[in-house]
């Protein structure tokens, strides 16, 4: 199925029909998706652990939850190869290069993989890429291809 994502609002392309949305709070980075109807079906939030160097994306997840505050999946950024701090140490003139996230959605594990700064892709733990965004551009939004059977809020999120 494909699909476009513009100023926060997922449309089916093939129909020109709004699917979902999201929605972000003021001052917060917890976010709501919500269904045509206005209805919100999840949240998504960045949970840090409290004691944790903040610079350090092992010391962040990142939750979807259903209304109930379920965990439907969590992601954990990862650092590129030889770029990982506690390895290598930290970068003088940087921040070290993140590039992919272990995302785990009921259950099952992918992986959110970044091909360029415009480019992404959900793998299954077979390597096959179930879900292709890729920016439009001066455009703006990004085209969205899923191969899966993803609910469009869960896209969303």
């Amino acid at each position: 199925m494909d699909y476009l994502l513009k100023s926060g609002i997922l449309y089916a392309e093939s129909v020109n029909r709004k699917e979902a949305s999201i929605l972000g709070e003021l001052v917060s980075d917890k976010k709501r998706v919500t269904l045509p109807t206005g209805d919100t079906v999840m949240t998504t939030y960045i949970q840090k652990k409290p004691d944790g160097n903040t610079a350090d994306v092992h010391q962040k997840r990142y939750i979807m939850a259903d209304e109930s505050g379920r965990e439907l999946a969590s992601a954990i950024p990862e650092y590129a190869e030889g770029e990982d701090p506690d390895l290598v140490g930290w970068p003088v003139h940087r921040m070290p290069l993140v590039d992919h996230a272990a995302l785990k959605m009921n259950g099952i594990p992918y992986t959110l993989s970044m091909k360029n700064a415009g480019q992404y892709s959900l793998s299954d733990r077979s390597g096959h890429s179930v879900l292709q965004i890729s920016h439009r551009g001066l455009q703006g939004g990004w085209n969205i291809h899923s191969e899966g059977s993803f609910k469009p809020s869960v896209i969303c999120g």
